[in-house]
């Protein structure tokens, strides 16, 4: 076999490899006034990524006043995760003005399917 062939095909193959590479954790912003519609055109979106197997990062920035409505927007948070079909792997947590959660697949829709 010729050298440069074998380069060459080698090559490729890592190319090939290096396009198939995705991330398997992928990240939505939202705001406290978001209207109905649009979260749930959000929440059909990250449903799509739970499906493909990826994590969804849920970020959600609070500004101004809005820091005072943690708890208006911990509730936006957990209707998303409902109408995104997944479960938190852990709760909401604070950064800052920021919350950030992380949405899986629900392990009893994963443990139906194995069946």
């Amino acid at each position: 076999m010729d050298w440069g062939k074998y380069l060459y095909e080698t090559q490729k193959q890592q190319k090939k490899q290096s396009k198939s590479h995705h991330s398997s954790l992928k990240e939505i912003r939202i705001s406290l006034k978001i209207g109905l519609n649009d979260l749930k055109i959000k929440a059909k979106r990250a449903a799509e990524f739970i499906q493909d197997g990826d994590s969804v990062k849920l970020n959600l920035r609070l500004k101004g006043r809005e820091g005072m409505f943690v708890n208006n927007a911990i509730a936006l948070m957990e209707n998303f995760k409902e109408l995104s079909g997944g479960e938190f792997v852990d709760p909401p947590k604070k950064l800052g003005n920021q919350l950030n959660c992380i949405i899986t697949k629900r392990k009893e829709n994963a443990q139906a399917q194995n069946q």
